[in-house]
Formats: C-alpha cells, sequence, structure tokens
C-alpha cells in the first residue's frame, strides 16, 4: 500500500518522529488522532497506513479511523521497528 501511495500515518508522539520516520509519513499523534485527522486526511476513502514504534498504538489508531467511517485503513504489523528491518 505505501508504494502504490496510501498516506503514511505516523501515531507517535511528535519527539519519537522527529527521531526517524518513514519517508512521507504524516505524524499526527495517538493522542490528538480525533481531533486532527480530518486536517490530514479529509477523504474517507483514501487509503491510510498507520504505525507506531511496535504496532499498539498503530493498531489502536487504525480501529478509531475504522470506527470513525474511513474505509481503508490499515496497521503496518510491527510498526517501525518492522518496516525498518524490512531493509
Amino acid at each position: 500500500m505505501i508504494a502504490s501511495g496510501a498516506m503514511v500515518l505516523d501515531v507517535r508522539d511528535r519527539d519519537e518522529f522527529e527521531q526517524g520516520h518513514i519517508p512521507q509519513a504524516v505524524n499526527v499523534s495517538r493522542g490528538t488522532l480525533e481531533m486532527r485527522i480530518g486536517e490530514v486526511a479529509p477523504d474517507k476513502n483514501a487509503p491510510i497506513v498507520c504505525h507506531c514504534a511496535g504496532g499498539k498504538r498503530g493498531a489502536l489508531a487504525a480501529d478509531t479511523l475504522q470506527r470513525m467511517g474511513y474505509t481503508q485503513v490499515v496497521n503496518l504489523q510491527g510498526g517501525l521497528k518492522a518496516f525498518e528491518s524490512q531493509d
């Protein structure tokens, strides 16, 4: 999905994001997701890949977005650690 242009939504805190992130990732911390998602992803049908450091916050974020009506949301299992280990 990422290679096909899906939005990469990094739900870690800002300081974690600044220490390293997936290229083109958009940072919206898990704690502000419900309030800010409309700013960065107004199209509820656009593909979104959520992630955090290890997978737990990303899974919660994906679940929240699905409950909010987003239709193409997935969690990057294993988070940033799994993404970086693929290189």
